[in-house]
């Protein structure tokens, strides 16, 4: 049943995944269009600021699948209760907390943006915050259900409810913008949904998975231990809002809200690169705690990291050099229209240094299982501080292509250097056989990336469908050269095998007909 759930949490993780992303490429457009381009920046400077609020979890959300797993070994049902009860209770204060702060930020919101606001785009601002923060308070005390259906690999409801509540989500978004409403009645109707959300969440973990929360009993010396433990995940949380976000309170301090939503949507775009190559391995998470549980060798752990890391490789080298010959067309004539041509160069300088994390995010998972994060947190307080410090001088100087330089500065030195050297020494992953395999990936990519260098040079791309032709040309020559020249058998068969059994149920149905 666990290994349906995991295949099942994998082909659903990236149904959701594409489906989320086609939505966002097809709807954006339309949402840049209908709020114009400063109430676009707008929306996008007051989600970054609420982000701030997010590190006040102080990284207990990340490690609910630790201290589970190991309370299960230790305990009996009733020792897994308290702990649910532990996590309702500290993310309930928690709550309360984000709830205050928020209330001081809204407050004091033009001592945050600055000046470059006008006051009707300050009290938009003003008001998507506030419910932005509400919906974070509500979310928090009810997060340890998710998780508790997260260790329990129901991948199956997990992913179905979230493609639901992605397409509900963005439904009502276009009919409100259509209506004639504007961006808070959209955060409003996704605050709804939320709440939505979270009752079911809740009905299906208490209902199906008999979860249990006990308050009595309340162990400081395990509250301790969760503290120590989340406190570098914590650290970690910082170190992406500072890497992701503060680069648009920067530019909106300097450069306005127009400014801003240019940024955003080059970022939007390696958002979209990070969530497939994520989607992935957020589903091994939980098997990758009980093989370091079960003290399985390093060698296992290398496997499961290259055979990982070579899937999504396949996967971002087609989108990273599709990018490159077709993305500013797709930004400029497409997506977001002129105006934003910066976005293009803003998505490559973001994309490219993050690509080498992105296929050794499984070592990540690996990290937690061990209790061995510590490391990577401090390095990436240290690089993302410095990201913040060479940021503000670069974006004078360059406007927004130099936070983007900043941020591909800080994510160069700590995740292509120091945690490669890292992983090997410490973690015990044999990173030059990782290596060996990523690298016997680049010459099945020759031929594709000449066919494209040849698009970039000869053809001119004017129209959408001139677009989507070479596109799709572009997409099937890359897929016939890497089959052929850079999968091994394993990699085939994971197409082939699924792809086998829908031929034969089609055809014996056309046989019965």
């Amino acid at each position: 049943m666990k290994i349906n759930q995991l295949k099942s949490g994998v082909i659903l993780s990236y149904a959701q995944m594409i489906l989320s992303n086609l939505i966002s490429i097809i709807f954006t457009p339309i949402v840049i269009r209908l709020l114009g381009q400063d109430e676009f920046g707008v929306t996008s400077v007051a989600g970054a600021v609420v982000g701030y609020l997010s590190l006040l979890n102080l990284g207990l959300g990340g490690s609910y699948n630790y201290f589970y797993h190991k309370r299960k070994k230790e305990s009996n049902e009733d020792g897994v209760a308290k702990l649910n009860g532990m996590y309702i209770t500290v993310f309930s204060v928690i709550a309360l907390i984000v709830f205050v702060v928020g209330m001081i930020l809204v407050f004091n919101a033009r001592r945050i943006l600055g000046n470059e606001l006008t006051e009707n785009e300050l009290d938009i601002a003003q008001k998507l915050m506030f419910i932005s923060i509400l919906s974070m308070a509500v979310t928090l005390p009810t997060s340890v259900f998710g998780s508790y259906i997260y260790v329990h690999e129901r991948f199956l409801f997990s992913r179905v409810v979230s493609i639901i509540f992605t397409i509900l989500s963005n439904v009502i978004k276009l009919s409100l913008l259509f209506i004639g409403f504007r961006s808070v009645a959209i955060t409003i109707g996704a605050f709804v949904l939320t709440i939505i959300n979270i009752i079911v969440t809740i009905t299906y973990s208490v209902k199906v998975l008999k979860f249990r929360f006990k308050f009595s009993g309340f162990q400081f010396n395990l509250l301790k231990s969760m503290f120590a433990f989340s406190f570098f995940i914590f650290l970690n949380q910082i170190v992406d809002q500072i890497n992701w976000s503060i680069d648009k309170h920067i530019i909106t301090r300097f450069y306005g809200a127009a400014s801003v939503a240019v940024y955003s949507i080059g970022s939007s775009l390696n958002n979209y690169y990070v969530t497939i190559s994520s989607t992935i391995s957020s589903v091994f998470s939980p098997r990758i705690n009980k093989m370091v549980s079960t003290q399985i060798d390093d060698k296992s752990l290398t496997d499961l990291m290259i055979k990982v890391g070579r899937i999504q490789f396949f996967i971002l080298s087609l989108i990273f050099t599709g990018l490159i010959f077709f993305g500013e067309f797709f930004i400029v004539g497409y997506y977001a229209g002129t105006g934003y041509e910066e976005a293009y160069k803003v998505a490559l300088i973001l994309c490219a240094p993050v690509t080498i994390p992105l296929i050794q995010n499984v070592g990540i998972e690996i990290q937690r299982a061990k209790n061995k994060h510590k490391f990577r947190s401090v390095v990436y307080v240290i690089m993302a501080f410095l990201n913040f410090g060479i940021s503000i001088p670069l974006c004078k100087q360059f406007g927004i292509i130099g936070c983007a330089i900043g941020t591909a500065v800080g994510i160069t030195l700590a995740n292509v250097i120091i945690m490669n050297i890292y992983y090997h020494k410490k973690i015990g992953l044999n990173m030059f056989r990782f290596w060996k395999n990523i690298l016997s990936i680049l010459p099945s990519e020759i031929l594709p990336v000449l066919f494209g260098v040849f698009i970039l040079k000869v053809v001119k791309i004017d129209t959408l469908t001139e677009f989507l032709i070479f596109g799709v040309l572009y997409v099937l020559v890359f897929s016939v050269s890497v089959w052929f020249l850079g999968m091994n058998n394993s990699e085939r068969n994971l197409i082939k095998e699924p792809a086998t059994r829908i031929f034969k149920k089609l055809f014996r149905k056309n046989v019965k007909i």
